[in-house]
């Protein structure tokens, strides 16, 4: 489903560069009432993450999927973990609750984990020894609700990058 799960086809993409301008901004999307649309963001934004990260073919992706089902149930997203995965120069990680076994994708390092936050936080990061690195961080405030900013800036990426590895 494309608005569950965004476009597998990283060579395709496009992202309006009005969105790409809130980078630094916080935000707060909502579904109204119960909808899940408002994930459609979330979901445009760590598509383009991840197709940065398929361009420069380098670097480290970490990337939050809150339930590792997610990777078993979105077909787009696990096709996109499977190209990413076929990268050497990229180290890709992916951290979430155990809830069912992840496919099998080489080249992705899977980190089961019940720490709250991966519960609550929705993020991707992609750093690069460059000026080229970017994140997504999102924490979830109810059920159709998140809070969270994305950023270009390599202090606040590489920030957020050593916490995840050294947390997680």
């Amino acid at each position: 489903d494309y608005y569950r799960d965004g476009p597998a086809d990283l060579g395709n993409l496009n992202v309006p560069d009005v969105i790409l301008e809130l980078s630094d901004t916080l935000f707060t999307l909502e579904g109204y009432p119960d909808s899940n649309t408002e994930k459609l963001v979330l979901t445009l934004i760590s598509r383009y993450i991840e197709q940065r990260a398929w361009k420069h073919e380098t670097g480290s992706l970490q990337t939050s999927f809150q339930s590792l089902s997610l990777l078993y149930n979105e077909r787009a997203t696990r096709e996109v973990y499977r190209q990413l995965g076929q990268i050497s120069d990229l180290a890709v990680d992916v951290y979430g609750v155990p809830d069912r076994e992840p496919p099998e994708l080489p080249g992705v390092t899977v980190h089961e984990t019940t720490d709250d936050e991966i519960k609550q936080y929705w993020f991707v990061v992609h750093q690069i020894e460059d000026e080229r690195s970017v994140a997504l961080l999102a924490r979830q405030t109810g059920p159709t609700e998140w809070d969270g900013f994305w950023t270009f800036d390599t202090d606040r990426v590489r920030i957020l990058d050593r916490y995840i590895q050294r947390t997680l």
